[in-house]
């Protein structure tokens, strides 16, 4: 005598159901593979169009960075510069996911003056943009840990001085009898401490 097998409704959803979670990690499992497959995860910089250096007067540099294959989920690049008074970079934020990974972001750097408009000579100065932190469910691209962007700061501002001889009573004339000539002296930036500057006449016996 042969059995009657017959499924119930019940039955029917569960086994459905089953069947559909299987197709479902499936397919997940065939995705994750075809992104592993990809490449090897890593940030792409490229180096600085035409120049590595800013200026106090606001100068840009500009470069590039995207990823170098498709993450498993979002990837999400903070960055930063090291010496904000010196630069500062734009976006600070970038967004990479498995449809944009290869697509470039343009970054631009704006070179800083003297955050108190103090006009010091401090010089060309070193500084960096810093990938500040890597966020990212993707354990290989959370874990990666990227180079920085070396720039310098170009000073606008000079060590030097001028002599103004314009004023009134300038007169590049003398005479034995005591008449006198006179012009200034003024620095051309802001000193960090005292400045001399010796003056001398090139012969002591005309004045």
């Amino acid at each position: 005598m042969e059995s009657d097998l017959r499924l119930g409704p019940f039955q029917i959803i569960i086994l459905l159901l089953l069947f559909l979670a299987s197709c479902d990690s499936q397919q997940t499992s065939e995705e994750e593979s075809d992104l592993e497959g990809l490449g090897t995860a890593g940030v792409e910089i490229t180096p600085p169009f035409s120049s590595n250096t800013t200026t106090e007067s606001g100068g840009t540099v500009s470069f590039k960075i995207r990823l170098t294959s498709a993450p498993l989920s979002d990837v999400t690049i903070n960055l930063k510069s090291d010496n904000e008074s010196e630069g500062k970079v734009n976006p600070e934020t970038l967004i990479f996911n498995k449809d944009n990974w290869d697509v470039y972001v343009s970054i631009t750097v704006t070179g800083q003056d003297e955050q108190d408009n103090s006009s010091v000579a401090d010089g060309t100065q070193n500084y960096s943009i810093v990938v500040d932190s890597i966020v990212s469910n993707d354990t290989k691209y959370e874990a990666l840990s990227v180079n920085p962007v070396q720039l310098k700061n170009l000073d606008n501002e000079i060590a030097d001085f001028e002599v103004d001889d314009t004023i009134d009573e300038w007169s590049d004339t003398t005479s034995e009898n005591g008449t006198s000539s006179s012009f200034t002296v003024k620095l051309l930036s802001k000193p960090l401490g005292n400045v001399s500057i010796p003056i001398s006449v090139s012969d002591t016996s005309e004045a």
